[in-house]
């Protein structure tokens, strides 16, 4: 059905393309079905599809007559063969004609038909492999938050470490992005594992309580789910959510209405849902609760990634370290070929501390010895194994990198951790060992066991 969708779009008029709602005649399906199928295909909609091509036409008409008539600029465009009506068309002249100069110089003009800019940049763009490993969950990622009327609630599946909560706060930026939620919306966090061991805390932080529902409720209080009335609520490990905090998520999944803890009394609230687990859906999830979740997003291990993917993410976080410390880092060639071939277990997650790690401890000797540049080598990683066992197809020889920290445009944090502290805890504390006439050994070997 993709594929037939795809060929009908790619062969259509390109003054006139088909509407959703014309495909899901042609397809026979609903029209939420196609925009759903659109979206995870990666293709715009109706307006977004004629854009170029009516703004080239409009441009060319304005030019000969800038000061024509909303009657006579749509009967012009019709006559080029677009079927477009008279206030259509008058959106489009209004758009163009407050930028006289954007006539002959822009053709990337929104005219109130798409959401955003068709030369913006979306926050989607800094995931590596969002063109390739990852670029189907990326597009149920739009689907999902682009869904009439509000949305598609969620829930990211994966191992630990493959980046579930940095897809969902992907999600809520692209949200904010295209103007689906409000610039000051909430993204409100909240990881059930926290409070697993007591599920009455764990609900009460959730959903809040009337005053008196239980021993020490002296007053009422306002859960989670009400700080994000109009935002999103991820709600990380949701395995570890109660099958009573199931149930009373239904009524939020299903009404928009739920109930404080202890309260008789329904409360509205406008709010999309993010859940995220690394555990088997069928045994960690009710059914009933399952059900509710139209949008299952898979998150793959590292080890399904691509050695490309791979090596983006070793640059990226090793760049990301350049910008926390200051300083230039060069990273020595084995340090490379061990983070591409190493045994991974905790997926991205862990590649990321690994490397934090090892630039901690290089940027411990660096400190030492007063150093300029910092030098990661082998014996900065504590997990180093000189006998690797490198697959054939896997025994690539890789250039030294360096990151000079001057090359702020590269500059791409990936977590919302400040790591740039513990940088300077360290250089602080070397000054402060060697003002009381600690040896660089004993320095040296205090800081590293702080690092661990």
């Amino acid at each position: 059905m993709l594929d037939k969708l795809k060929n009908i779009i790619e062969t259509e008029d390109k003054k006139n393309p088909f509407t959703d709602r014309m495909l899901a005649v042609m397809l026979n399906i609903s029209r939420e079905k196609v925009i759903a199928m659109r979206m995870e295909l990666g293709i715009q909609n109706f307006h977004e599809r004629r854009v170029e091509v009516i703004t080239m036409d409009a441009m060319k008409i304005l030019r000969d007559d800038f000061q024509i008539s909303e009657r006579a600029f749509a009967a012009s465009l019709q006559k080029l063969g677009y079927k477009i009506s008279r206030y259509a068309s008058a959106e489009i002249k209004k758009e163009l004609s407050k930028e006289p100069k954007n006539i002959s110089s822009n053709n990337n003009i929104n005219y109130g038909l798409s959401h955003r800019n068709t030369d913006s940049v979306e926050v989607f763009d800094n995931i590596v492999g969002f063109k390739s490993g990852l670029q189907v969950q990326i597009n149920q990622a739009k689907a999902a938050i682009l869904y009439p009327p509000s949305g598609l609630n969620t829930l990211i599946t994966g191992p630990s470490g493959t980046g579930k909560s940095y897809l969902a706060e992907n999600m809520y930026y692209f949200a904010k992005e295209m103007n689906i939620l409000n610039s000051n919306a909430a993204f409100i966090v909240f990881n059930c594992a926290d409070y697993a061991d007591n599920p009455q805390l764990l609900l009460s932080q959730l959903f809040g309580y009337k005053k008196g529902a239980f021993s020490g409720a002296v007053t009422d209080k306002i859960g989670l789910v009400e700080k994000a009335d109009h935002g999103i609520l991820f709600l990380d490990e949701v395995h570890r959510l109660p099958s009573e905090g199931q149930e009373i998520l239904f009524s939020i999944l299903d009404k928009g209405e739920f109930r404080r803890l202890g309260s008789d009394i329904g409360k509205k609230i406008d709010v999309r849902i993010i859940a995220a687990t690394s555990e088997d859906l069928e045994s960690s999830l009710l059914l009933t609760f399952r059900r509710r979740i139209p949008m299952i997003i898979d998150m793959p291990p590292l080890i399904e990634r691509s050695a490309d993917e791979r090596y983006a993410l070793v640059k990226k976080f090793f760049r990301n370290e350049a910008s926390q410390t200051g300083k230039t880092i060069k990273i020595d060639t084995k340090v490379i070929q061990f983070f591409m071939n190493y045994n991974c277990s905790g997926n991205v997650g862990q590649l990321l501390s690994d490397i934090r790690v090892a630039c901690a401890n290089s940027f411990l000797r660096s400190a030492s010895y007063n150093k300029d540049d910092v030098i990661v080598q082998v014996r900065d990683i504590p997990k180093y194994e000189a006998n690797l066992l490198i697959k054939e197809d896997q025994q690539k020889i890789y250039q030294p990198l360096i990151f000079d920290n001057s090359s702020q445009e590269n500059r791409e944090l990936i977590a919302k951790q400040n790591f740039k502290e513990v940088y300077s805890i360290i250089e602080d504390d070397v000054l402060q060992l060697r003002n009381n006439g600690v040896s660089e050994k004993e320095i040296n070997e205090i800081l590293q066991k702080k690092i661990k």
